[in-house]
């Protein structure tokens, strides 16, 4: 009884087998062509690129290259918010490391404090953000600047002076440029992943931000 049931057995799988050589059983239908062809979706929009356009594309992934690490700032607490607010525009492999630096300011970009008192300086104060100035505040020391509004601390002359020319541009030829020596806690963020093809956006942002300065992060 036991070899009747193999022998059946046996046979049974050689039939099958023949069938699927020949293509006639139901699950290896769609196997083979055309009926495998036309289970292709968007089938027309398939075709092969040439030589032209392959050397195309190779170069255009040469030009965009990845930018290892870049530390820009530094900010105040004013301008580190505008900052932020612009950083999503940019495409970055990493999340921006925020840092605190401890700097001293050596020079001071202000107007003097006007005679009209402070609601005369807080309407000139809301008409230079409206002129892209965000490092701003009111003077509160015990010097004769008390009143009047600081466009912001440099170390640096030459961006103290850019700076001025910049409020002179916008019409407050009062501005000044004093000597003022007081170490302040600020900003400054690390930015991995930048591709070469955002590099001009950071620029172009940065444009909004006087003294700010892009170098490399230090290992």
């Amino acid at each position: 009884m036991s070899r009747l049931f193999f022998i059946v057995l046996l046979v049974a799988n050689l039939i099958v087998l023949i069938l699927y050589l020949l293509g006639l059983t139901p699950w290896n239908h769609d196997e083979h062509e055309p009926a495998r062809l036309k289970q292709q979706l968007n089938s027309e929009r398939i075709r092969v690129l040439t030589e032209q356009e392959q050397a195309a594309q190779s170069a255009a992934a040469k030009n965009i290259s990845i930018i290892k690490c870049l530390q820009v700032g530094t900010f105040n607490k004013q301008s580190t918010a505008a900052f932020e607010s612009r950083l999503a525009r940019l495409e970055l492999t990493d999340l921006p490391k925020k840092l605190m630096v401890s700097e001293e300011g050596t020079f001071m970009v202000f107007l003097p404090p006007l005679k009209k008192g402070q609601s005369a300086t807080q309407k000139r104060l809301d008409e230079l953000r409206k002129f892209g100035f965000v490092d701003l505040h009111f003077i509160q020391d015990q010097s004769a600047r008390r009143g009047g509004i600081s466009l912001g601390v440099f170390r640096k002359l030459e961006l103290a002076q850019q700076q001025l020319e910049h409020a002179h541009r916008v019409g407050a030829t009062d501005a000044r440029i004093e000597n003022y020596t007081m170490t302040v806690t600020r900003t400054a963020y690390q930015l991995r992943g930048l591709s070469s093809k955002s590099r001009p956006q950071l620029d172009a942002i940065l444009t909004e931000f006087a003294g700010v300065e892009i170098s490399e992060c230090q290992p």
